[in-house]
């Protein structure tokens, strides 16, 4: 668990990391190779779990041989059910069905990638990042998450 500590904000502890998939990390069911080894990186810090309905039913061959927790649900209304064997986490998501998990996280880090973001998703950001790799960024360096939320 790590601990992160934002002035002004808040102090938070987090064990995880939840991805969504496609439209956040994956573009038509497929992550970019220098993408996969920042989440890799990521894992060295914490658990790193992909929450999907896996809907181009690429994710697992996406992650064969990591130590990424892949959980694919049938409906896409279980994602927060889901999501609460891991708390406290941090999520990354994209579409409507991300927002219940957005409001029970520790942050949550809306993305703006290739596929758009719901405009509904973006109300219930604590931040939103133009890509990916940037949102990652925050995480592996906590500096830039008090310069975006200290008050």
């Amino acid at each position: 668990m790590k601990k992160i500590s934002i002035p002004n904000y808040k102090d938070m502890e987090i064990k995880t990391i939840i991805f969504d998939f496609n439209g956040t990390i994956a573009t038509d069911g497929i992550v970019n190779k220098d993408l996969k080894r920042k989440i890799l990186d990521l894992s060295n810090d914490y658990n790193v779990v992909i929450i999907t309905a896996d809907t181009n039913n690429t994710v697992k061959k996406q992650f064969e041989n990591t130590n990424i927790l892949v959980e694919i649900i049938k409906n896409t209304n279980d994602k927060l059910e889901v999501s609460k064997k891991y708390v406290p986490f941090v999520v990354f998501g994209n579409g409507n069905n991300d927002i219940e998990i957005f409001n029970n996280s520790q942050l949550s880090i809306g993305v703006i990638g290739e596929e758009g973001c719901s405009a509904k998703l973006l109300l219930n950001c604590d931040i939103v990042v133009n890509n990916i790799n940037n949102g990652i960024d925050l995480l592996l360096n906590n500096n830039r998450l008090k310069a975006t939320l200290r008050k």
